[in-house]
């Protein structure tokens, strides 16, 4: 997926290493090693000072995630608890990010006009 968002962008990055554990990734930011790219919603909470986040606009960089089940077939209580608490859980992330957007736009401004 990145990849193709830094061919959409023009270029072609020059990878060595790439982890998807956030602790690794975290570490190789910290000494100077490395760049992510990685949703800000998850970077918010764990904000450290060596860690600056730049808004990606062109290309809009998003993922989808699907959840899918028959509707033909048995669903367990458990898979339905499982199913709904998905379904509300990425609903209130999504808000989240949304406002968060909100807010990032608002500071932009604000520093634009200071």
């Amino acid at each position: 997926m990145t990849d193709a968002f830094c061919r959409i962008a023009g270029f072609f990055p020059k990878i060595i290493f790439e982890s998807d554990d956030p602790s690794t990734v975290r570490k190789f930011i910290k000494t100077g090693q490395g760049v992510a790219f990685v949703p800000a919603i998850s970077w918010r909470t764990i904000l450290r000072p060596y860690v600056s986040l730049i808004h990606i606009e062109e290309p809009v960089c998003q993922r989808t995630i699907q959840l899918n089940w028959f509707t033909d077939r048995y669903l367990s209580q458990a898979v339905k608890h499982f199913r709904q608490f998905a379904i509300e859980y990425f609903a209130e992330l999504s808000s989240r990010h949304r406002m968060l957007l909100e807010l990032d736009d608002e500071e932009a401004k604000e520093d634009e006009e200071a």
